[in-house]
């Protein structure tokens, strides 16, 4: 009975920050999400099984979140359920999520890759019918550039389905999964983003895969290394065809655009946004604001600001904006040193790369599944040896 309520807090957590929740009618999306999941955390607690031993990393995640709320309390800013939602409620299923069990763990890995496969085959459906399977706003980019349709699954903007689902694509790889389940979950996820349509989520999953899928492919015997080899050099021939010759991925190749491949409107706000400095005062820069961010789009003319740490600083300011990043940065960082060196330096680059191109980095949401996706995909060898570390 444990095991099946777990389960379906686990599903409840994974679907329910989704775009469901505007299909079914419920506001409260991130409350309702982790109602089950944090009464499971309870019932740990009960049982002792948690850890009280944290470092440092966690602990200045927690100051600089309780930082931001008194310095925005005092400006008169509210921001006690946004650090709510990016600090403390993760900070609390850190601490039981590092005390799972094995059949917890595959638990929570099976959660995270059946929202992999759904939301997959919902973005592969809407590109293939140019419809969506739930109507949620559309955003004005996507009218804009009807050119190139953009599906959106689960997970609303392309942007934001990029950014949380390329790193599950990447520790999907280093997981203990089977080679052949993780190389046809890849492909499905490879389909997917160019299904979302987002030049940098295509591109940095597909560099960072490759040292990847060289380390597990080395791993295999090696009469059969060639044959992965060979397949993989195949597949890619026939997507490269298939993506110049079909309309899917429009933006990597810009089909029917007389725009070059970095010159469109997209490409070009993010470069603009950098000179977001000259358009805010030094007040919006040391401390933001919750308005600062539409200001900003209506200054520049803009339709949205393409950069996680630019939103990051226009919303808590350049101090504790920036600290926020490197302390929740830093936390990861050391954790993911369990994963081996090449395995963190791929997943992290391409999850801040892409963070960089899209203002959702900035937000609770990724963030939570980056926790998620760290725990399920974690090899248990690995896992272990962080169950028995100090952090």
């Amino acid at each position: 009975m444990r095991y099946i309520f777990f389960f379906l807090a686990m599903i409840l957590a994974v679907f329910g920050n989704t775009y469901i929740s505007d299909y079914i009618g419920y506001s409260m999306r991130t409350t309702v999400a982790f109602t089950l999941l944090i009464l499971y955390c309870l019932y740990k607690f009960t049982k002792g099984e948690y850890t009280n031993k944290t470092d440092n990393t966690y602990k200045h995640i927690i100051i600089v979140g309780v930082l931001i709320i008194i310095v925005h309390l005092l400006l008169g800013n509210n921001y006690i359920q946004s650090m709510l939602t990016m600090v403390f409620i993760p900070c609390l299923f850190y601490i039981f999520f590092i005390r799972l069990n094995k059949k917890e763990k595959s638990i929570f890995r099976l959660a995270l890759i059946i929202l992999f496969l759904v939301n997959c085959s919902i973005a592969i459906w809407e590109h293939h019918n140019q419809t969506f399977f739930i109507k949620h706003e559309i955003s004005k980019i996507d009218l804009l550039e009807s050119w190139s349709f953009r599906a959106r699954a689960l997970l609303g903007h392309p942007l934001a389905n990029a950014l949380i689902m390329s790193p599950m694509i990447l520790y999907i790889l280093i997981s203990d999964l089977n080679i052949k389940i993780k190389l046809v979950l890849f492909a499905i996820g490879e389909y997917a983003l160019l299904c979302f349509n987002t030049r940098s989520g295509l591109l940095a999953t597909t560099i960072c895969a490759i040292p990847l899928l060289y380390k597990e492919i080395k791993k295999q015997n090696r009469t059969v290394r060639k044959y992965y080899y060979i397949t993989i050099l195949l597949i890619g021939v026939l997507s490269i065809t298939y993506i110049i010759n079909n309309n899917i991925g429009g933006r990597l190749v810009n089909i029917s655009s007389n725009e070059g491949f970095l010159s469109d409107g997209s490409s070009l706000a993010r470069l603009e946004i950098l000179d977001f400095v000259d358009y805010i005062s030094t007040d919006e820069l040391i401390f933001g604001s919750p308005e600062s961010y539409d200001k900003l789009l209506i200054a520049m003319n803009l339709m949205g600001v393409e950069n996680g740490l630019v939103t990051l600083i226009l919303t808590y300011g350049i101090f504790l904006g920036l600290s926020l990043a490197f302390c929740l940065i830093l936390f990861y960082w050391k954790r993911m040193a369990y994963l081996g060196n090449t395995e963190r330096i791929c997943i992290m680059a391409c999850y801040i790369g892409i963070g960089l191109t899209n203002p959702h980095i900035a937000y609770s949401l990724a963030w939570y599944y980056f926790l998620f996706d760290f725990i399920a995909f974690i090899p248990w060898n690995n896992y272990i040896k962080l169950k028995e570390s100090k952090i």
